[in-house]
């Protein structure tokens, strides 16, 4: 009860009045108690209602739970599981709920997620080299593979940011699946072709805007993918690429720690290893493209504030197994738990700046549909 009292309402949960989003501190506030509400087997809990647009709600409006029958520790059980290589029928199973559930509460998580991520790089610049490269998957079917194009810091191995790239079926196919694959682009059409060359110039453009103006260049390290090379050759202006070093390696190089690409490879192998869609042959496989983003994103999440950027001491590092990469770039100061993380929602609404791409990962659609006819 006593924290029911000491709690302030941080925003208006309307959409459409004047104290959703709200940019400074006011001496009066902007609610005033109403009532209580009782819950079933629970405390009462202190209601409020908006001076300006009459709306009353209340603390558990600002809740993860919000309007969920099923509370307790679900969310966060949920949670680890996708982080930790359980498909959603295996949560359900353990959980005793329906797989639907666990669905529409992943939805949730990644839209928390998101927003919060969203709020700790607001104001971020980029002070170090980046390592860019895409992580290949496929969702619905192995007729339509896609790339989630990546971000990361050499140094701190932070997830920057990252967007989504569709692809056509390539490669060697038996007579059955070719005749297959002609039908279904006959049907509803071919992905753009130069979706990851879309994608790269507007990751490229972001990036540029997060650079931290004292940095004279912003040094990128990116494979000979010709996508890559024709982004930044055709598509940035002149002003746009003397901003940026741009360093190439052969993808067939060997994949260690001595490699330039290391962060965006330490990235997917912790991706296929620790998330069940990732999984190499796995039967495991997101069902819709954007599902399969909110599953990387949540494990971006985890890798970024909640997990250090290695199991075991280094040398070279002495922060390496006691600090996440959030803390490394200082925008946290310890790891941060589930709570910490997802404890207080913010709405997506309040993120400044958000890239089209994850205003569309949030409202559970992808900026890319089969559109292009097959010939």
């Amino acid at each position: 009860m006593e924290e029911s009292k000491s709690f302030s309402p941080p925003y208006c949960p309307n959409l459409a009045c004047r104290h959703h989003k709200r940019t400074h501190l006011c001496k009066r506030p902007f609610w005033r108690r109403k009532g209580f509400e009782r819950r079933k087997f629970s405390e009462k809990v202190q209601c409020f209602q908006c001076k300006a647009c009459s709306r009353v709600f209340s603390k558990n409006t600002f809740s993860l739970s919000y309007r969920l029958h099923k509370r307790g520790h679900l969310n966060a059980r949920i949670f680890f599981g996708v982080v930790h290589n359980r498909s959603n029928r295996s949560i359900a199973r353990e959980l005793g709920v329906s797989e639907c559930l666990v669905r529409t509460r992943l939805l949730r998580l990644a839209r928390v997620g998101l927003a919060r991520h969203a709020s700790f790089i607001e104001e971020l610049k980029i002070r170090e080299p980046i390592a860019y490269d895409g992580l290949e998957c496929f969702a619905r079917s192995q007729y339509e593979p896609n790339n989630i194009n990546q971000a990361i810091g050499v140094n701190s191995l932070f997830c920057y940011t990252f967007n989504f790239a569709p692809l056509n079926r390539k490669g060697r196919m038996s007579s059955r699946q070719r005749c297959y694959l002609h039908k279904l682009e006959g049907k509803e059409g071919r992905f753009d072709p130069r979706a990851i060359r879309t994608s790269t110039e507007a990751l490229f453009r972001e990036l540029l805007q997060k650079k931290d103006p004292a940095l004279p260049k912003l040094t990128l390290h990116t494979d000979e993918h010709f996508q890559y090379r024709r982004a930044l050759d055709r598509d940035l202006s002149p002003n746009e690429r003397s901003q940026i070093d741009h360093v190439s390696v052969s993808s067939k190089a060997t994949r260690n720690y001595k490699n330039i690409l290391f962060a965006v490879n330490h990235m997917d192998l912790l991706s296929r290893r620790y998330v069940a869609a990732f999984s190499r042959e796995t039967i495991c496989f997101a069902k819709k493209h954007s599902r399969m983003i909110h599953k990387y994103l949540l494990f971006t999440c985890y890798k970024n504030y909640m997990k250090p950027q290695f199991v075991k001491a280094h040398k070279s590092d002495l922060r390496a197994h006691t600090h996440s990469p959030s803390m490394i770039l200082g925008l946290t100061t310890k790891l941060m738990s589930f709570q910490d993380f997802f404890g207080q929602p913010r709405p997506i609404s309040h993120c400044k700046n958000l890239p089209s791409q994850w205003q569309a990962i949030a409202n559970d659609t992808v900026p890319f549909q089969r559109s292009f006819s097959f010939c």
